[in-house]
């Protein structure tokens, strides 16, 4: 407490002749880890991952991760050497953790990443993973 309020309580307590400690206490909600925290980086399942006709990649939350919202899968080209510049390709607001990746040239190999986002923001991308697209019929 500051300015007049202060010395107004000092003067009254003067005036009582008592010694008295005022004591503010000022009370914040503790936060949750997970609602500070962004989501930790996904550990994409190679087991449940792969290329047909389009390429399946699927995800998970290291165990102890903030939850995710929605999750932001991005790709490109992984030629070497690359032909131009490597432009990643978004896929965002995916809902859950797996998602198709289409219209894909034939017979490319193609770097995937994801992350997650929360109310925090956006957390790190998972390791990138590399498949190559199927070759023509």
């Amino acid at each position: 407490v500051g300015g007049r309020r202060s010395s107004t309580l000092e003067a009254l307590v003067r005036r009582q002749g008592v010694a008295a400690v005022l004591v503010v206490v000022v009370l914040t909600p503790v936060p949750t880890p997970s609602s500070l925290a962004v989501p930790d980086a996904p550990v994409i399942d190679t087991q449940r991952t792969y290329a047909y006709d389009q390429i399946y990649l699927c995800w998970r939350l290291p165990e102890d991760s903030a939850e995710a919202w929605h999750y932001e899968v991005e790709f490109r080209q992984a030629e070497h050497p690359p032909k131009g510049p490597r432009r990643w390709h978004r896929i965002e607001e995916v809902r859950g953790t797996g998602t198709a990746v289409g219209h894909l040239e034939l017979d490319r190999v193609y770097a995937l990443r994801v992350r997650g986002y929360n109310k925090a923001g956006y957390g790190e991308y998972s390791e990138e993973i590399y498949l190559r697209s199927p070759p023509a019929p």
